[in-house]
């Protein structure tokens, strides 16, 4: 029996931001819309919809109705939430906010062999070009 015991990945969801400059920005700028890590995507839809508000300036969801979007899977348990609003300022013209998938594993402390294996296998690959 091993020292080490490895457990098995885990699906969360994060919610992203990305910022574009203008309409033909199709890269843009992208981060952590929210520090928090959701278990559930029904949860983790319904909180980026308030990211979607909150960066768009606005207190409540009532003022969403004031800037044009386009916004999918609100509130769905089965399906990630994408929304677009078009704000039109001066740093950026739209924003987007998107729940994405993030698969973590718990890190487990390698053993000596595990370790002298991996170093190995990390030179091989970088002499391998």
């Amino acid at each position: 029996m091993s020292s080490t015991s490895e457990s098995a990945p885990k699906d969360v969801w994060v919610i992203m931001q990305t910022d574009y400059d203008h309409h033909t920005d199709e890269e843009g700028r992208s981060h952590l819309a929210s520090q928090v890590v959701f278990e559930s995507l029904q949860e983790a839809n319904k909180e980026a919809r308030w990211a979607l508000c909150e960066t768009c300036g606005f207190e409540d969801e009532e003022e969403l109705n004031h800037v044009e979007r386009d916004e999918k899977n609100i509130g769905s348990s089965t399906e990630a939430y994408i929304g677009y609003a078009y704000v039109r300022e001066d740093e950026r013209d739209n924003v987007k906010v998107a729940v994405e998938r993030m698969t973590f594993q718990r890190a487990v402390k390698p053993s000596k062999e595990s370790k002298k294996k991996r170093k190995i296998q990390e030179v091989i690959e970088i002499s391998s070009d």
